[in-house]
């Protein structure tokens, strides 16, 4: 899911580079997105909240303030933060250590 969100992010030119990624829309240190791509694991809870709460905003903002073109970026941010928000209430794939939140196991 993250992998998705960095490369549309990219395909419509808000992001330039996966350190701008992890800053801007994980709140991470720039190294982040590379280190989770290169040991294959999905961002913990947290980022993955913080990351779909940045794309709604910043979609509702393209949406009431933008042009045509603007506008069409914003509904794709808010789509990207449904599929967000749909993963987090759905569980799949999450790394939650450290996010204080039980496992399916109840470990």
């Amino acid at each position: 899911m993250i992998d998705d969100v960095y490369d549309e992010l990219r395909s419509i030119g808000i992001v330039n580079s996966s350190s701008d990624f992890s800053t801007i829309w994980l709140g991470k240190q720039e190294s982040y997105y590379r280190g989770l791509r290169s040991k294959q694991r999905e961002p913990s809870l947290h980022v993955l909240v913080s990351c779909a709460c940045r794309l709604q905003g910043t979609g509702d903002s393209l949406l009431a303030y933008g042009d045509d073109h603007h506008r069409a970026s914003g509904r794709k941010l808010k789509r990207l933060a449904r599929r967000c928000f749909d993963q987090i209430l759905n569980g799949h794939n999450m790394n939650t250590e450290g996010s204080g939140m039980m496992t399916s196991s109840g470990v």
